[in-house]
């Protein structure tokens, strides 16, 4: 009798037990499907970037949607590229790094002619074409130009830094003119990989053509006009030429025919654009910093040292513990390098 009655008082335990965990777990699930619900804003320009490509869109062209640009400049829209250049690096604690001889044949800021050819026993050369798969690419370091940002043959890439801030340049002028306007992308080609005495075999040059009506495409920004939203009327050129350094693109504007550089935009990085755009062109930039009349350059409110170093053999660069800097070659003898201080 008194074992019966233990039995049914464990039994009624193991049952109140049961009751009590299967509640616990509603009481979880409940807590966790209340938190995930939660909305996240974002940022209109972010949500509103193009695919053009198989790669992340979030490289150092990116707008940081905390910054406000310190220009008064009034077609700005209200974003600022975070201020780094291409594959900056940190200082180790000795402040200190060592460039080569092959260094200068390397970098953004490359004088590319049939003088000062492009160094393909330094630089990476990428013949794709339209059977290149996207990991390939990738693995290069580039992304093959697509979707909306289209080219006829489909045989067109960039480097994915480029590209990258490309996407956030086309965003913000689409939110900035309220439109979403089509634009045709040319870049890199396996034609290109071909001249070496052209500055597209970097992969960090292209031409950015506008529809001009049907499915023709051409180079005349100031034919196109888009009211922003102050109501402020501006053309395509003089957008362009008032924020494509934001994003870090050197903009060389309307100038000849649509068969040279007309339209022609070239990606060396936040730092060295705005550098470039106080200069006038990068020719004078890098001699501006070789002649030490240009020494520093402020972008989003951190200021940047300059310098040029002439590099004859394995040379130390000192820059500051923890210093985040960008080194590239001029092509010919030296590397110019900008970097700031640690925080």
């Amino acid at each position: 009798m008194d074992d019966s009655k233990n039995k049914k008082s464990i039994g009624m335990l193991i049952m109140i037990l049961a009751l009590v965990l299967v509640a616990v777990i509603l009481i979880v699930v409940i807590i966790a499907s209340s938190g995930s619900s939660e909305t996240t804003t974002q940022d209109p320009a972010s949500s509103s970037t193009p695919a053009i490509g198989s790669g992340d869109s979030t490289g150092t062209g990116t707008p940081d949607s905390t910054n406000t640009p310190s220009s008064g400049d009034p077609f700005v829209p209200g974003t600022a590229a975070k201020p780094v250049g291409p594959t900056t690096q940190t200082a180790p604690e000795s402040g200190k790094f060592k460039v080569t001889t092959s260094d200068i044949k390397a970098g953004v800021l490359l004088d590319i002619s049939n003088v000062n050819k492009f160094d393909t026993s330094v630089n990476n050369l990428f013949k794709g074409d339209h059977t290149t798969s996207a990991l390939d690419a990738a693995n290069a370091g580039f992304t093959r130009v697509s979707s909306k940002f289209s080219t006829i043959d489909n045989t067109h890439f960039l480097r994915t830094e480029a590209i990258d801030a490309l996407v956030a340049m086309i965003a913000s002028f689409d939110a900035a003119a309220g439109t979403d306007s089509p634009f045709r992308v040319e870049g890199y080609t396996a034609a290109a990989a071909e001249d070496l005495g052209s500055a597209y075999v970097t992969g960090n040059v292209l031409k950015l053509r506008t529809l001009k009506g049907g499915s023709t495409y051409g180079l005349n920004y100031s034919a196109h006009k888009v009211a922003l939203a102050d109501g402020m009327m501006v053309t395509y050129d003089q957008w362009f030429a008032a924020n494509a350094a934001t994003y870090g693109f050197i903009y060389e504007g309307l100038v000849g025919s649509e068969t040279n550089a007309a339209g022609q935009f070239r990606y060396v990085g936040t730092v060295h654009a705005a550098g470039i755009k106080t200069a006038g062109s990068l020719k004078n930039y890098v001699a501006a910093i070789k002649g030490g009349t240009l020494t520093s350059v402020t972008v989003g409110g951190e200021a940047w040292t300059l310098t040029y170093k002439e590099v004859t053999a394995d040379l130390e660069i000192e820059v500051g513990k923890n210093a985040t800097y960008t080194v590239s070659g001029d092509n010919v003898s030296g590397v110019i390098v900008a970097y700031k201080a640690a925080k």
